[in-house]
């Protein structure tokens, strides 16, 4: 039994596609032919067929960055600074916003 086929339209990275379109030419496949056997392992898989993680220097960024700030916040209270709930809401929006791209 053949296979039903369909076209898409997908917005790709020019570049990309044009490095990714040599690779499948070495392999002797085309363009479709590696998007259906991505979609196949995706559905065998349940799931990316891949891992897909954040770099540990952006983890260990992350976490040195906590700390340097809670290092802050902790010398400030101990010099006598505070701030209210409201300030506090603020300050957590702004950098919610402004450091991980989330509004809350």
């Amino acid at each position: 039994m053949t296979a039903v086929r369909e076209t898409t339209s997908i917005k790709l990275d020019k570049e990309l596609k044009k490095e990714a379109k040599k690779v499948f030419a070495q392999l002797g496949i085309s363009m479709g032919d590696a998007v259906n056997m991505f979609l196949a392992q995706t559905v065998f898989e349940r799931g990316l067929p891949f891992d897909v993680k954040v770099p540990k220097e952006f983890i260990v960024d992350s976490v040195e960055e906590v700390r340097r700030r809670v290092y802050e916040a902790e010398s400030r209270i101990e010099g006598g600074e505070g701030i209210n709930e409201e300030q506090y809401e603020r300050l957590m929006d702004k950098f919610f916003k402004e450091e991980l791209g989330i509004h809350r």
